[in-house]
C-alpha cells in the first residue's frame, strides 16, 4: 500500500511539474527592465501623447506649452498643440510666402528625415488639391487633419476641435 501511495505522490508531483513548466512556456516572462516597461505603457504616438499632433520641435515659447520631451514640445491640451500647428501655417504664409501643400510640407518635414514626396502626395490627396495649388482658408481644417494623420498614423481630433484651434490661432 505504501508503494502505491508513494507512486501516486510521485506521479502527482511529476504532473504538477509538467503543468507548471508548460504554463510558463506558454506565457514566457519578458526579459525587459522596469524602465522599458515604463516607457512602453502609453503606446499612443508621441505627438498625441505630447498634445503636439504636429510634432513641433522645442525652441520657441508657445501658448499652452508645458515643456518638452527632449525634442518636441509638450502642450497642456490638444487644443494648444493644434493651435501651434495652425499658427505655424500662418507664419509660413505671412513670413515666407508659402501657401501650397508642397511648400508647406517641404519646410515642415525636410527630406533629411522624411519621405517628403510621399508626405506631400498624401496631404495633397487628403486636402483635395494639387501639390502646387494655392491653398484657400477653406483648406486649413483638412490640411491640419492630414498633417496630424501623417505625423501620427491617426487623427483622433474632431473637426470642431480643429476649428476651435484655428480660431484661437487667429486671436
Amino acid at each position: 500500500m505504501r508503494t502505491a501511495v508513494a507512486a501516486l505522490v510521485t506521479l502527482a508531483a511529476g504532473a504538477a511539474l509538467l503543468f507548471s513548466t508548460r504554463a510558463r512556456a506558454a506565457t514566457p516572462e519578458p526579459n525587459i527592465s522596469q524602465d522599458e516597461i515604463d516607457m512602453t505603457e502609453d503606446t499612443r504616438p508621441r505627438g498625441i501623447r505630447n498634445n503636439n499632433p504636429g510634432n513641433i520641435e522645442a525652441g520657441e515659447p508657445w501658448q499652452g506649452a508645458t515643456g518638452d520631451d527632449g525634442r518636441y514640445l509638450v502642450f497642456e491640451s490638444p487644443l494648444y498643440g493644434l493651435r501651434a500647428l495652425s499658427r505655424t501655417l500662418d507664419t509660413y504664409r505671412s513670413k515666407y510666402g508659402i501657401n501650397t501643400v508642397a511648400g508647406i510640407i517641404d519646410r515642415w518635414a525636410p527630406d533629411i528625415e522624411n519621405n517628403t514626396a510621399a508626405y506631400i502626395a498624401h496631404v495633397a490627396s487628403a486636402v483635395g488639391v494639387a501639390p502646387q495649388e494655392q491653398l484657400q482658408p477653406v483648406h486649413r481644417l483638412p490640411l491640419i487633419a492630414a498633417i496630424v494623420l501623417h505625423e501620427n498614423g491617426q487623427q483622433p481630433y474632431s473637426d470642431a476641435l480643429i476649428a476651435q484651434a484655428i480660431e484661437l490661432a487667429r486671436a
